[in-house]
């Protein structure tokens, strides 16, 4: 019998851990498979490496408290995203368009707060302008995706290309005189 045809060992897994008998694992060893098997469980490992190896390596400018206050700021926008996003996938639709009204609106917020003094109220005066353009651009695809039956690639495709548009306009306008 040559080494191509000796039967080869397989590698336990959750199917083994049946109740058929074929292999025993012991409960840890189940749910050890049950994790090794979820994508999510090597994500959150490889996170737990990378956050390790910068905390060892790079002590004064990583493992900070400061730091891990930037860190969870920077990704509230994201995760926000991310549920909106999320909401919209279950729902059957896709919006492509997203980042862009984030821009669009965040420069329309900026525009409208530039040349006031720092208050409050110039702050919610940019706030509610940046929800108003954000609920706009909304409602905009919605109409065309309920009432128009337009596909969602394509409207939300198309306010990408709109409101990316949009941003560079704003800009445009306002240049900083030193800047390009």
């Amino acid at each position: 019998m040559s080494s191509v045809d000796a039967p080869v060992a397989a590698t336990p897994t959750f199917a083994d851990a049946d109740a058929s008998g074929v292999a025993q694992l012991n409960r840890w060893q189940v749910i050890g498979l049950k994790l090794l098997e979820r994508q999510t469980t090597a994500v959150g490992i490889a996170l737990v490496v990378l956050v390790g190896f910068f905390s060892i390596t790079h002590t004064s400018a990583f493992a900070t408290p400061e730091n891990a206050a930037n860190l969870c700021l920077d990704a509230t926008a994201i995760m926000l995203l991310a549920v909106g996003a999320t909401f919209v996938m279950v729902a059957g639709g896709i919006d492509l368009s997203m980042g862009a009204v984030v821009v669009f609106t965040s420069v329309l917020s900026a525009k409208t707060m530039s040349g006031h003094a720092n208050t409050w109220g110039t702050i919610l005066i940019g706030l509610a302008v940046a929800l108003g353009g954000g609920l706009g651009c909304g409602l905009i695809n919605a109409f065309f995706i309920v009432r128009l039956q337009l596909p969602a690639l394509i409207v939300t495709l198309a306010m990408l290309r709109r409101g990316a548009g949009r941003r560079r306009a704003a800009v445009r306008q306002h240049r900083h005189p030193r800047g390009p």
